[in-house]
């Protein structure tokens, strides 16, 4: 899912609402895959702030909570 978490209103009275999309990534056809986009948009808008690639599938490795060391500030 991608979107502005906090559209302006550029407009007095008009609201800006988010506008998430989301990318199904799978291989039905292809084997090195293919990606659809919903809602298919007509007006490029450029990236300003990538969190990167989230996973939803699970692991193959099992990662141990509590051998977790990234709270080292």
């Amino acid at each position: 899912m991608d979107g502005c978490g906090d559209d302006f209103d550029w407009l007095p009275g008009i609201a800006n609402d988010p506008e998430p999309f989301i990318q199904i990534l799978h291989y039905c056809n292809r084997d090195d895959g293919d990606v659809i986009t919903l809602p298919r948009f007509k007006v490029f808008v450029p990236k300003t702030y990538e969190l990167g690639t989230i996973v939803l599938d699970q692991p193959s490795v099992f990662v141990n909570a509590s051998r977790n060391n990234t709270e080292k500030f």
